[in-house]
C-alpha cells in the first residue's frame, strides 16, 4: 500500500498547461507563431480569431501587431490551456500600463 506522503511525492507541482507554456513555446512554438504571424501579416487594427490557441502564443503576437484599434479572440477545447493563455494576457496588460 502506498502512503498518503509517498503518494504525494510523485504529484507533479506545475499543471500540464504550465509546463507547456514554460518549457515547448519559447524553444518551440514560439518562433513558429512569429513565422506564422509574419506570413499571414495581420494590419493594425484587424480583427483574427485563433483557433486551437492553446496557451495563446499566436494570439499574443497578433495582439501586438492589431494594436489596441484590432481585436484577437482565442478559442481552445482544453480549458487549462486557455486559463494558462488568459493569465499571460493578464501580465501584458498590466505591463502596458
Amino acid at each position: 500500500m502506498i502512503s498518503a506522503s509517498n503518494q504525494q511525492r510523485w504529484q507533479l507541482i506545475t499543471s500540464t498547461a504550465d509546463a507547456y507554456e514554460r518549457y515547448l513555446v519559447p524553444s518551440l512554438f514560439a518562433p513558429r507563431a512569429q513565422r506564422l504571424v509574419d506570413l499571414a501579416a495581420p494590419r493594425a487594427a484587424a480583427r483574427v480569431l485563433d483557433v486551437a490557441c492553446g496557451t495563446g502564443i499566436v494570439a499574443r503576437q497578433v495582439a501586438a501587431r492589431v494594436g489596441d484599434r484590432g481585436a484577437v479572440v482565442g478559442v481552445d477545447l482544453n480549458d487549462s490551456m486557455l486559463q494558462v493563455a488568459r493569465r499571460r494576457r493578464r501580465r501584458a496588460a498590466v505591463r502596458r500600463r
